[in-house]
């Protein structure tokens, strides 16, 4: 099952530097999630809350810091 989880992972790992930044803490996770969120949708293909995308992304910066 495709979450809103695992597609944070695949397009912020598909970008070397975002992720960096991501880890490092230097990038606003909000604003990232609203850049990224049509993208999240787009594959989903529902809707997102813009919680639920900051939520996911704040877990894998977790994971990679």
């Amino acid at each position: 099952m495709v979450t809103v989880s695992h597609i944070v992972k695949k397009i912020v790992s598909g970008q070397p530097f975002v992720e960096e930044a991501l880890g490092s803490r230097i990038i606003s996770v909000a604003n990232l999630a609203e850049q990224i969120l049509p993208k999240i949708e787009q594959e989903l293909g529902k809707k997102v809350k813009h919680a639920a995308a900051v939520m996911a992304l704040r877990r894998y910066a977790d994971e990679i810091a």
